[in-house]
Formats: C-alpha cells, sequence, structure tokens
C-alpha cells in the first residue's frame, strides 16, 4: 500500500477476509484509505469484516451485488 501511495483520498478493493485478507484490511485502515470494500461471499465474511474496520462489504454470490 506504501508502494501505491494510499491515503485518505484512495480507494481500495480486499478480495477474501480469509489468510491475509484480514491483515490487508487493519493495513488499510492504518494507511488511512478513505474507502475500503471487502468482497467475500457469505455471512461469516460480513461478521469479519465490520469489526476489522472495513467500510463496506459486497457478498460476491448475489448477483445484484
Amino acid at each position: 500500500m506504501r508502494t501505491f501511495g494510499v491515503n485518505p483520498s484512495s480507494r481500495v478493493g480486499i478480495v477474501g477476509i480469509g489468510g491475509l485478507g484480514h491483515m490487508a484490511i487493519q493495513f488499510a485502515r492504518v494507511f488511512g484509505a478513505g474507502d475500503h470494500r471487502v468482497f467475500d461471499f457469505g455471512a461469516q465474511g460480513r461478521r469479519g469484516a465490520g469489526p476489522l474496520g472495513a467500510h463496506h462489504f459486497v457478498n460476491s454470490r448475489e448477483s445484484k451485488a
């Protein structure tokens, strides 16, 4: 994120919460990304995204999302 110059006006998309995804959410928050969205599937991903500081959650299995 430092390489790409993430700042408060940046938008960051994170695919998946498992593995490195939860770390990416925390890094986006620390780097001050103005908007970061998590793309994952299911209710478990939604429950995990909020407490980590994600601004938005997109369920990738919903066609209207």
